[in-house]
């Protein structure tokens, strides 16, 4: 088992939720960190811990970003961090490559809740400058806002203005510590 860092020049994290059920709209956050304890050979022994700092929400709208940042969605003022911990792995193999679900608890806004992401891994390989190894992943997963206590929307003759359900994927490299 080896102990990765998450390399935060690689990483980043997405958001899509419906708007006016007829489009998603996406955000992106970056400053994220965290640590990986993997061994390619046994997924299912490795662990990850992950933060990222709720204020570089971007979705591409200053107005629609303060508004997720307020206390209506993300309470960065509050809770300036989203953490995800795993709890445990499962690996489980399809033909477009290396999979496993991940169990862990998603904490936003101070609330802490069981999520499963699906996960996809590539590597490692060696990077040409320095030789160090590097490993990829991404995750993805579907959250109820509800679940976190952002209730904010308005009903809508054909649905809500705002989906409860939330899709995130998350991109990560980690660098394997010497």
């Amino acid at each position: 088992m080896s102990t990765w860092k998450l390399d935060p020049s690689h990483s980043d994290a997405e958001f899509c939720a419906r708007h006016l059920m007829i489009c998603g709209v996406r955000g992106l956050l970056h400053g994220i960190s965290g640590t990986l304890e993997f061994d390619p050979a046994h997924p299912e022994q490795g662990a990850v811990e992950v933060a990222i700092e709720a204020s570089t929400l971007s979705s591409g709208n200053p107005e629609r970003d303060e508004h997720l940042k307020s206390a209506d969605f993300l309470d960065v003022a509050n809770h300036p961090t989203l953490r995800f911990r795993s709890t445990g792995v499962t690996p489980t193999k399809n033909l477009t490559g290396t999979w496993a679900r991940v169990d862990g608890e998603l904490t936003l806004r101070g609330i802490a809740r069981p999520v499963t992401f699906a996960v996809s891994w590539a590597g490692p390989v060696k990077d040409p400058w320095k030789g160090n190894e590097h490993v990829g992943f991404t995750a993805a997963a579907t959250i109820d806002k509800r679940d976190f206590d952002m209730h904010w929307n308005a009903d809508l003759a054909d649905g809500l203005l705002i989906a409860n359900e939330v899709a995130i994927s998350i991109n990560v490299e980690f660098v394997r510590e010497a």
